[in-house]
């Protein structure tokens, strides 16, 4: 099965068919952007934390859960470091040159991977489900403001 690739550009169309209140795109600079106040349902950022160092990683899971509801759910994909073993060694080569190679390609900012749970948790937001995949280089994290 192929995945369905969709730009910013072709979201309308697709917006449309399901209805004109089944989302909200932006496309915004952070930290600077500033939500709408306890406006979205769902955030969404996948390998996109994981582009800013420490403090403002902090800033920005606070300026994006400022937009969230109280009922909010927070959808994040991104690299992880393992806890140990095989799988750790491998994960500390691959972030070390992936960081290398997007710190030179792009200018970014973080040199390192910052896990965003602390702030997430600082924000409200509790974990409800992970997932992990490659050797647990990636993960999945389903938070919640709203205990179930």
């Amino acid at each position: 099965m192929r995945a369905a690739r969709c730009s910013i550009a072709q979201a309308p169309p697709r917006r449309r068919r399901a209805g004109p209140r089944a989302c909200k795109f932006v496309h915004a600079a952070l930290p600077e952007w500033k939500p709408e106040p306890a406006a979205y349902d769902l955030i969404v950022t996948h390998f996109f934390l994981d582009c800013f160092p420490e403090p403002a990683l902090t800033e920005v899971v606070a300026r994006l859960a400022s937009g969230a509801k109280a009922d909010a759910r927070w959808l994040l994909a991104d690299f992880q470091m393992p806890e140990r073993g095989l799988r750790r060694l491998r994960a500390r080569m691959v972030l070390s040159l992936a960081y290398r190679f997007f710190r030179f390609i792009t200018s970014l900012p973080a040199s390192r991977l910052f896990p965003p749970d602390d702030a997430l948790r600082r924000n409200g937001f509790r974990m409800q489900r992970t997932m992990s995949a490659n050797w647990s280089l990636l993960h999945s994290d389903l938070w919640s403001r709203a205990c179930e």
